[in-house]
């Protein structure tokens, strides 16, 4: 999902709507407060990510491999962060490219969600690319009908079709892509139960052996 952005960051705040201008409004008035910055800020996005991780039931990255991203993107790379007091309850890499500014990696600590964070942290995304001379904001892929896909359309982006290759031994068929079930599933939910240092220490060796 992409959104157009305009020049004047007042006038994509009106194009928001007053509905999702309230869901910004709200988060605020929830004591959030967020900033953008650069590797200062990546120990306060990481501690969030791998929080997040854990809730999803899913091996997280290295550290080493953001601050490998940060590193070679230099200047075109930021890190946004909303805290609630002198905690980061949210954040996100923003990767910026000739006119577009992309959000690959971004993330939220699942209790504090009924104070949306997401919602200013995505706001300040935007206001910031706006700023900076960006004309796209990019959101990234989502399947079709998600919780993901909902979530961005309601800040007026617009879908582009992504185009998947596959490189596939001679006589088999596509593998079949389906919502993980059975063992898979049991693991998620185990790994979602574990302490942070493991989902940290453990994870960032298995994540090396899983497909991107």
């Amino acid at each position: 999902a992409v959104l157009p952005l305009d020049d004047n960051p007042d006038r994509m705040w009106e194009r928001l709507g007053a509905i999702l201008r309230n869901q910004v409004g709200k988060s605020m008035k929830s004591g959030l407060e967020s900033r953008i910055g650069g590797a200062e800020l990546l120990r306060n996005f990481y501690g969030v990510y791998l929080r997040n991780m854990r809730a999803l039931g899913s091996p997280p990255l290295p550290a080493a491999f953001f601050q490998a991203v940060l590193a070679e993107f230099g200047p075109a790379a930021r890190i946004c962060v909303v805290d609630l007091g002198r905690r980061t309850v949210a954040g996100a890499v923003l990767l910026g490219s000739g006119q577009v500014l992309e959000i690959p990696w971004a993330a939220s600590i699942p209790r504090y969600r009924p104070l949306a964070p997401v919602m200013l942290l995505y706001w300040t995304a935007i206001r910031h690319a706006t700023e900076a001379g960006y004309r796209i904001f990019d959101m990234g892929r989502s399947s079709p009908g998600s919780g993901s896909d909902h979530f961005k359309r309601q800040w007026k982006s617009e879908c582009e079709p992504l185009p998947w290759h596959y490189w596939i031994r001679s006589g088999a068929g596509l593998p079949a892509f389906t919502e993980a079930g059975g063992r898979l599933a049991l693991l998620r939910t185990l790994w979602s139960w574990m302490p942070i240092v493991l989902v940290k220490n453990v994870g960032t060796r298995v994540i090396r052996y899983i497909p991107g």
